[in-house]
């Protein structure tokens, strides 16, 4: 193929990603949130009783009752964002849009989500062991390994996906990738939790002079701690470690990414606040549903599609591609790795000719 009909190829691909990933996210996220509290009950009561058997195996005595796990004075609730749920809906939507075959999706589901299902747990009593011996740290902690982390791990449980099962050979080797976002994702974090509270009053300020305009009162609250109001924008930094964490991105591009995916995450806060400010300060109900919206999207759905968009070339140089000639014995298949896999045996992956093809080399 030439260059630019590749590109264009990419860029296809990238749309049809696009799109079937918000619809199978955007319809799960939904459903989720429709479903009543006593469905979901059962998980947040199960991951609980599962946090509070590992920590008791610790040779830590602690106390579960119904959702929360209790260690002393010190306790904590489990609700639907603490288990893996929104994580998995993640994963599986990434796994079912990207263009693989059913067995390779099949694969990629079936450990997978067992991987999530565990690091969570382990997450859960990470933090809650901070909570015990540092209870200053554990909001702090909570933020970032309970947000951050958990879009680096959807992002690199698939990054493995792709390199193993799909055999989609990334610069982004996803040992490499995590230590690099770790790096970038700490300083700033540290920076953001001293400006945070500046920069969500900035937005309020905003919506509550644009409400003046059609003299609708609005009371700005007394105090912002990092729950319920700022939460809402630490994957500011989670996107920002994504894009510098990339190796496939020179520093002209991260700088072009950064300034373009920061201004749309900046823009969806704007408009979170307002509806925010719709449902709390001017009593409007119909502001309720895009104000749920807006928080499943900002923290979960945005970042991880920013950071695909930038990364397109990288994931889908190895997807489905127009019919191909086989480096082996020349037979031109659309499915080009199964063919191979299949025709001439596993071992052939280790052919020099084969390995051309996987890094982008291959005609």
């Amino acid at each position: 193929m030439k260059p630019d009909s590749l590109a264009s190829f990419t860029r296809n691909q990238t749309f049809r990603f696009g799109t079937v990933f918000l619809l199978l996210a955007g319809v799960l996220f939904f459903l989720l949130n429709r479903v009543p509290g006593s469905h979901i009950a059962p998980l947040n009561v199960y991951t609980a009783r599962m946090t509070g058997m590992v920590v008791q195996l610790l040779g830590i005595n602690v106390v579960v009752r119904d959702v929360f796990v209790s260690a002393g004075s010190f306790s904590i609730k489990v609700i639907p964002e603490c288990t893996a749920v929104f994580v998995i809906i993640l994963f599986f939507a990434f796994v079912m849009a990207y263009p693989a075959s059913v067995r390779q999706k099949a694969i990629g589901l079936i450990f997978g989500i067992p991987v999530l299902l565990l690091i969570n747990l382990l997450r859960l009593v990470g933090i809650f062991l901070i909570g015990i011996h540092n209870r200053a740290l554990f909001e702090y902690a909570h933020v970032y390994i309970g947000q951050i982390f958990m879009i680096l791990l959807v992002l690199s449980i698939s990054l493995i996906w792709l390199r193993v099962v799909v055999h989609v050979s990334t610069r982004d080797a996803p040992i490499g990738f995590i230590f690099r976002f770790i790096a970038f994702s700490s300083i700033p974090f540290v920076f953001w939790l001293y400006i945070d509270e500046a920069y969500v009053l900035a937005n309020l300020w905003i919506v509550q002079w644009i409400f003046s305009l059609f003299h609708i009162p609005m009371t700005l609250p007394e105090t912002l701690g990092l729950y319920p109001y700022t939460f809402n924008t630490f994957h500011l930094i989670a996107y920002t470690a994504l894009t510098l964490a990339t190796a496939s991105l020179d520093w002209r591009k991260k700088t072009k990414a950064l300034a373009i995916g920061l201004a749309i995450l900046m823009a969806m806060h704007l408009l979170f606040r307002f509806h925010e400010a719709l449902y709390y300060n001017a009593q409007h109900p119909a502001a309720m549903a895009p104000f749920v919206a807006l928080i499943i999207i900002n923290q979960w759905i945005l970042p991880f599609l920013l950071w695909i968009a930038i990364v397109r070339r990288e994931i889908f140089k190895n997807g489905k591609m127009p019919p191909q000639a086989c480096p082996i014995c020349g037979a031109r298949k659309t499915g080009l790795l199964d063919h191979i896999q299949a025709k001439h045996g596993k071992h052939t992956l280790n052919d020099p000719r084969v390995k051309a093809l996987l890094d982008g080399r291959g005609s």
